[in-house]
């Protein structure tokens, strides 16, 4: 009939089932070619690894003498790759900056510090000072026995004494009287374990005590010195004591043996022992 509606297609409830059961069926393909795509990278990826190139598999190796990776750049830092030393290690290798050997006679610093410099390379101990100078005492070369006129002059006076007493004794002197006044005056005292030196210008007076034992019944050498205003006494060639000195000797009186004015004044004897090879003079 013209001009008349065409009629809709029909649809029966079968249809419609079976339009639903499409999708599962698509979806089912789906994931079958997922599978296969997985299992197919599965066996190629392990051969890929198995057939990479050396060059590449050389890469992830360590070499010879290496730790593996890039060398280090310090001291100490793990062993160097072969062909390429480290920093400050190995034969051959750069040296640490500042690194220098140490001078002669001193410690360098440490790697990398200060190592040209020394500790101590130049002075030794003492060298401020320099070396000190031997004290000797000699014998005066004219024996004058005599002090007088002197003045603030070196001189030397040498004797060698033997004796056993153990009382105070005189030894050598010249001196006028026991008080102070103008004289030198050397006398055994206490108990013959020291002797006495007393120099005398009625300004300047000077008294040593050395302790040195000489009544053991042996010959003892004793020098009495003073050079540049100081005055050394010497037992047997050692020195046993010093001290600064300024007096002015004049006008003495003549040289005594084994007594002094101050007998019977303080105690002081004649000496019993004996007293020779005397030398007094200037040097």
């Amino acid at each position: 009939m013209v001009g008349a509606r065409p009629r809709a297609r029909a649809t029966s409830p079968c249809s419609n089932i079976l339009s639903g059961v499409r999708a599962p069926i698509n979806v089912a393909r789906t994931l079958k070619a997922v599978q296969f795509a997985l299992g197919l990278a599965a066996a190629v990826i392990p051969l890929f690894v198995a057939c990479g190139s050396k060059d590449d598999r050389r890469k992830l190796e360590p070499t010879d003498g290496g730790a593996g990776g890039e060398p280090t750049m310090f001291a100490g830092g793990g062993t160097p790759s072969a062909g390429v030393p480290a920093m400050g290690a190995g034969e051959g290798g750069m040296p640490v900056a500042g690194g220098a050997a140490p001078a002669p006679g001193g410690s360098g610093g440490s790697s990398g510090e200060g190592g040209v410099s020394a500790e101590g390379g130049v002075s030794g101990e003492g060298g401020a000072g320099g070396a000190v100078a031997e004290i000797s005492c000699e014998r005066a070369t004219t024996c004058s026995n005599d002090l007088s006129g002197l003045g603030l002059e070196d001189f030397s006076i040498a004797f060698s004494i033997q004796t056993t007493a153990t009382v105070g004794s005189g030894i050598l002197s010249q001196r006028q009287i026991c008080m102070r006044s103008r004289f030198w005056d050397i006398r055994l005292r206490n108990g013959g374990t020291s002797i006495s030196v007393e120099l005398d210008d009625a300004s300047n007076y000077t008294d040593l005590t050395a302790p040195m034992v000489i009544n053991d019944g042996a010959a003892h050498e004793v020098r009495v010195c003073r050079k540049s205003g100081h005055v050394y006494v010497f037992a047997d060639g050692e020195l046993v004591v010093d001290g600064p000195n300024a007096t002015a000797f004049t006008t003495l009186v003549p040289l005594t043996t084994k007594t002094t004015q101050c007998m019977s004044l303080d105690g002081t004897v004649t000496l019993d022992g004996t007293v020779s090879d005397v030398c007094i003079g200037a040097l």
